[in-house]
């Protein structure tokens, strides 16, 4: 396989820890993360199935989290104050006062929510969007409002067949793409089977657009995908869509593995995506991309590309997952950036590996870090789907990487799971950052879900400034 392939060292610690994020106490200020855990009387179910970070009113400081749970399917809603403190914690099982998302009818394998993402509506009101699968049906993708209140349906576009809007909602994206605005609010997109919907902020009709997509089964949240964002890699004022597809590319494939890269008004309605603009991630036939990433891993002020390839271990796949970044592209018509060649160390590492992504700058360092997740990892204490999660940097400076963690581009600045694994505890199922304790803060803080329990870091290594008050 081309391009990063990161596996998962047995133990990573990042030198000079004066405080081991695995070693807790009773006093807040004294430990790394604090932890949202399943309560029953709330939202009962797996815990941390999907997980999306939302502001906090302008008066307060701190940091919201949405999570979402199955078996039933429910929500939750976890505050923490500037301070580190969990200060409210509010959950529920899906029911009418939850509309338009509906009750769950099969347990695990029900109306589950599989994928959260961040909303501003247009008051400027921090909200989310929630993707739900129906039974295996259709889906559906709702915009919802903080506080567990009931929310408003996205209508599916109309021009095109039930098996194309299959699985609508598997991803979603939220952003600028230029055309936010006080009707609605940010521009939302919605990913179906073989569907691209845009869902403009100031209130235009909807447009949608077909692609060849083989929704290839791989261990990205249980499910779902995280192969569509909007982030600005253009510098043209606005954001762009990045989504996973199988392309149509002439001379080289019909079953092309590609990001698109695309302004809102490349989306014709009813037309195909346009599929020669974006980056051809592998051979024609090769694995699509689970998850996509944008941050500034190299902190030239450009941004890069990060995605992975993952695999399906149901289906009875030992390759493991591997994860490639493009770094600093500017075309996204014909040439494809080189990937970065750069491989690290694969103990362990998992089809799961690179199920889901983040980016930010965690350690107070130039350049964001490359967060990894593979919660289907075994090398916590041999335990099953453990799970873990390697944060990466950039360059060959982290201060605990050993030279076996190393490679041309990135090394491991530190492993993040939990010391006292449960089998399929699946660290790193999800995960969120967001700035803290304000929205324009520098400081970041990592949530990272696992079967019923969701750790908050607010800081990795202890380089870094621990931003509570």
């Amino acid at each position: 396989m081309k391009g990063i392939s990161i596996g998962l060292p047995a133990f990573v610690v990042a030198s000079g820890l004066s405080c081991d994020p695995r070693s807790f106490d009773d006093l807040e200020d004294s430990t790394w993360v604090q932890f949202a855990e399943r309560n029953d009387s709330q939202a009962p179910g797996n815990f941390g199935l999907a997980v999306t970070a939302v502001a906090v009113p302008t008066t307060q400081k701190g940091a919201r989290f949405i999570v979402s749970s199955r078996g039933p399917a429910g929500l939750s809603q976890v505050t923490f104050d500037e301070h580190g403190s969990k200060v409210e914690q509010i959950g529920s099982s899906i029911s009418p006062s939850l509309a338009p998302l509906v009750a769950d009818s099969s347990g695990s394998s029900g109306n589950n929510i599989f994928t959260l993402s961040p909303f501003v509506d247009g008051t400027g009101t921090a909200a989310y969007v929630a993707g739900q699968f129906l039974d295996n049906g259709l889906g559906r993708a709702a915009v919802m409002p903080v506080g567990l209140k009931a929310g408003t349906e996205l209508s599916k576009p109309a021009n095109f067949s039930a098996s194309q809007l299959f699985d609508f909602g598997i991803a979603i994206a939220t952003g600028d793409l230029g055309t936010t605005g006080s009707t609605r609010g940010q521009d939302i997109v919605v990913v179906a089977n073989s569907v691209v919907t845009v869902y403009p902020g100031n209130g235009s009709a909807a447009r949608a657009c077909n692609i060849n997509r083989s929704n290839s089964t791989v261990n990205g949240g249980n499910g779902a995908l995280h192969s569509v964002i909007i982030a600005p890699v253009k510098k043209n004022g606005h954001s762009q869509i990045l989504v996973g597809v199988n392309a149509i590319r002439s001379g080289i494939g019909n079953n092309v593995p590609e990001i698109l890269v695309l302004d809102e008004s490349d989306i014709a309605d009813g037309a195909a995506c346009p599929e020669t603009k974006g980056l051809i991630i592998d051979a024609d036939g090769g694995q699509t991309a689970s998850a996509i990433v944008v941050g500034d891993f190299d902190g030239n002020g450009n941004p890069d590309i990060a995605f992975s390839q993952t695999y399906s271990s149901a289906t009875g796949s030992s390759t493991p997952g591997a994860v490639s970044v493009f770094m600093n592209p500017t075309g996204f018509t014909s040439g494809t950036p080189q990937k970065i060649m750069t491989t690290v160390a694969a103990d362990g590492a998992t089809p799961a590996l690179g199920s889901v992504l983040a980016a930010a700058d965690l350690d107070g360092v130039a350049g964001d870090e490359l967060i990894v997740a593979d919660p289907g990892n075994f090398t916590v204490k041999n335990v099953t789907s453990a799970g873990q999660v390697l944060v990466l940097k950039a360059g060959n400076n982290c201060p605990g990487g050993s030279s076996a963690n190393r490679g041309p581009l990135f090394c491991v600045l530190t492993t993040l799971y939990n010391p006292d694994p449960k089998s399929n505890g699946a660290f790193g199922q999800a995960m969120a950052v967001t700035p803290y304790p304000t929205a324009s803060s520098p400081t970041s803080v990592l949530a990272i879900a696992e079967t019923n329990k969701l750790w908050v870091y607010f800081r990795v290594v202890a380089s870094a400034t621990d931003p509570r008050q």
